[in-house]
């Protein structure tokens, strides 16, 4: 199964463009699933679906998606985040990413990943194996 790169995102498609201008700047992309998870508080204005699928449309590329939550009374960003890790253990991805709509990572941040991945040591990323 591939990697997975979590992005989680609510009312921010400007900075969801940086985010993803700076995701695809990275060669190991490519073979990654890139989702947007859009979360969608039901005690807040809808969220801007359509100014989110402008910003993938420019991307187009079959590797890059938007799930829409459905409405939920959840405060904060936790439940988009954990239920989108869930989605992602039980769709059989080794390594799952989270990079925030407002986190902008550098060219090589994906192999310095992988390299850390590699290592016998744990570190702050944990890949599937490693979970008992």
């Amino acid at each position: 199964m591939r990697d997975r790169i979590v992005v989680p995102t609510f009312q921010r498609p400007e900075l969801l463009w940086v985010c993803l201008e700076c995701l695809f700047a990275n060669p190991e992309v490519k073979d990654m699933d890139v989702v947007i998870y859009l979360d969608n508080h039901t005690n807040l204005p809808s969220p801007p679906i359509n100014d989110c699928l402008k910003v993938i449309d420019r991307y187009n590329s079959s590797n890059l998606k938007l799930v829409v939550r459905k409405p939920h009374s959840y405060e904060g960003n936790s439940y988009n985040v954990l239920t989108a890790y869930v989605e992602a253990y039980n769709d059989g991805c080794e390594h799952i990413f989270e990079v925030e709509d407002d986190i902008l990572v550098t060219s090589d941040f994906f192999e310095w990943q992988y390299r850390q991945f590699n290592k016998s040591e744990d570190w702050f990323a944990v890949d599937r194996k490693s979970v008992v």
